[in-house]
């Protein structure tokens, strides 16, 4: 929060305040893309893989293929023609994230500590790991 609210308030001071919010909305656009756009492919790397047994070609297939179709739209829609400055520069702070988040998971997966691999996975099958188990029951009726 405090990261969000000194580049909020540190763009809006060197520009208009609607620039700053123009070009946070823009490099929100740029990393929701693609984020979705890798969620997609997970998708159907997922079906046609391990859970092929669940495959259905129509939710699986055909519905990742055309979102991910209307959302490279959007993003070639955002970028061209590439917007004046400082809008022009979301394209290259959402690079530098992407690069920043692939650097840190790259360090992760050197490290022998596996708990980071652990949780990921808990949250991958929906299942607490182990340690984080609470001793309640589950809720009934949820």
């Amino acid at each position: 929060m405090v990261i969000a609210m000194a580049s909020g308030l540190g763009l809006g001071w060197l520009s208009a305040p609607d620039q700053a919010f123009f070009t946070f909305g823009t490099l929100g656009t740029l990393i929701y893309v693609f984020v979705y756009v890798m969620g997609n492919i997970g998708v159907m790397r997922l079906f046609l893989g391990r859970a092929r047994h669940e495959f259905n070609p129509v939710v699986h297939i055909v519905f990742p293929v055309v979102s991910t179709v209307a959302l490279l739209l959007v993003l070639y829609l955002s970028l061209v023609p590439l917007p004046d400055p400082p809008i022009s520069y979301a394209p290259w702070m959402a690079a530098f994230l992407l690069a920043a988040g692939l650097l840190l998971l790259w360090r992760l997966r050197r490290q022998p500590c596996e708990e980071w691999r652990t949780l990921c996975g808990s949250i991958i099958v929906d299942e607490p790991p182990a340690r984080l188990t609470s001793h309640e029951p589950p809720p009934q009726g949820v």
